[in-house]
């Protein structure tokens, strides 16, 4: 049984598929949390397209996810407030976060 699985394991090997990492887990995790703390007074829009995505993802080889309505207190972080109105050509990402940054948070909870 050991060598079959040794066996598999190194032909099994190329078919993988290989992605390079991309930052750290944890600070985006920890972004989204800082941003929602942030906007604890934010209302969030009770239509979520007018939450904060970009057009494609900041993390190459992933997909975005859409939004969910579980723990919707988090949504405060995709929530765009007067002064990220301002810099959306270069947000802050412990400022404002992206709905995929935020449902890969509540994904984890």
């Amino acid at each position: 049984a050991m060598g079959i699985a040794i066996c598999s394991f190194f032909f099994g090997t190329p078919r993988y598929r290989h992605q390079k990492p991309s930052g750290s887990p944890l600070t985006r995790v920890l972004q989204v949390l800082v941003a929602t703390f942030r906007k604890y007074r934010a209302v969030v829009p009770v239509d979520s397209s007018l939450l904060y995505e970009t057009q494609e993802c900041s993390i190459q080889g992933s997909r975005k996810l859409e939004h969910s309505n579980e723990f919707l207190f988090l949504d405060k972080a995709a929530t765009m407030v007067d002064q990220n109105k301002i810099s959306l050509e270069y947000p802050s990402g412990w400022s404002l976060c992206t709905v995929t940054q935020v449902e890969e948070v509540k994904m984890l909870i």
